[in-house]
């Protein structure tokens, strides 16, 4: 089958990766996450988020979640990243998530 190829634009700025590990809520559902941080976070700075590892202790589970930040217009500093970061850590809590 051949389709058109369509070009997805890109931001050739730097990006920034952050990890986030965190004990589910009991009414998690994965793709409600995704939703949740592009609704959470500025919309332009969030580029990627992927499921890195997870795991299941004393009928708790955990997600880990990698999420890649980039700016469109500029270079994303470090410190950026990490108030991003900061707030979403500040936002799982606030929908029943334990961060560790």
């Amino acid at each position: 089958i051949h389709r058109p190829i369509k070009f997805e634009p890109y931001s050739s700025y730097t990006s920034r990766t952050r990890d986030i590990a965190f004990w589910l809520p009991t009414n998690f559902v994965e793709n409600d996450f995704y939703d949740f941080v592009r609704n959470t976070l500025p919309s332009d700075t969030v580029e990627d988020i992927k499921l890195i590892d997870n795991f299941t202790k004393d009928d708790l589970t955990s997600h880990c979640y990698r999420l890649t930040y980039r700016a469109w217009d500029r270079h994303l500093t470090a410190e950026e990243a990490n108030h991003i970061h900061e707030n979403l850590a500040t936002e799982v809590v606030k929908i029943g998530g334990v961060v560790r």
